[in-house]
């Protein structure tokens, strides 16, 4: 039996992203990813979700975009991308939604994005 479930994103105020310790920082590339994420038989449609290996799903983010400044906290919810690009410096798959508030448009396709692991 599959469970439907339609999320709003949720956007972590100032003072609650400060409440956060960071565990790891890393840099790298973001791309973004149109459509369904499907974790645990939930569907998650352009919250601030992402796929990402080496943690666990779960895991808050803060991704901060190297360009402009803005950064938000996205939970992962999937793994990716996949293992080729992660090669060639792409860390994280960010939901449509999160993309777009992080860069304000979906030009580039990637952006370069400094990742610090929350707990």
């Amino acid at each position: 039996m599959l469970c439907f479930v339609f999320l709003i994103s949720q956007n972590v105020d100032a003072k609650n992203a400060n409440d956060f310790a960071v565990l790891k920082t890393r840099m790298g590339r973001a791309s973004w990813y149109y459509g369904f994420l499907i974790t645990h038989n939930k569907f998650f449609v352009n919250g601030h979700y992402a796929a990402m290996w080496g943690v666990p799903l779960g895991t808050k983010v803060r991704v901060t975009n190297m360009d402009n400044g803005k950064s938000i906290i996205v939970t992962i919810n999937d793994r990716g991308p996949d293992k080729r690009l992660v090669a060639k410096g792409r860390i994280i798959d960010l939901a449509a939604k999160a993309f777009y508030d992080l860069n304000g448009n979906f030009r580039p396709s990637t952006i370069k994005v400094k990742l610090e692991i929350l707990r």
